[in-house]
């Protein structure tokens, strides 16, 4: 059995810019990891629990935990709850999202 070895911060970034799986997925999770961050600001700023926030916007608890814990694989509903919730208080979304690239660009 091989011991893999350890990589420097840099090594690893380069790896994954090389991979577009792999810098797709970075993408994604970096995206998720903001709109959590702006969906926790407005929620705490209006001291709303998770399950209040849950109860006012109509999904369930467990939906506002992932999405404050980044889960990736529900960003667009993130999105769309962040509109939500934005509206309602009458808030701006300081949001920055990086585009993802095209299944075509990834191919080439």
């Amino acid at each position: 059995m091989s011991v893999k070895k350890a990589q420097t911060f840099s090594q690893m970034m380069h790896e994954i810019q090389r991979d577009p799986v792999r810098k797709a997925r970075v993408l994604k999770m970096r995206n998720a990891c903001r709109v959590a961050e702006e969906v926790y600001r407005i929620r705490t700023e209006h001291e709303l629990s998770q399950k209040k926030t849950a109860e006012l916007f109509k999904v369930k608890p467990s939906f506002v935990s992932r999405l404050e814990d980044g889960d990736y694989t529900c960003l667009h509903e993130s999105i769309v709850l962040l509109h939500k919730m934005a509206k309602h208080f009458s808030t701006k979304i300081n949001l920055n999202l990086l585009p993802e690239e095209s299944s075509e660009k990834q191919n080439d």
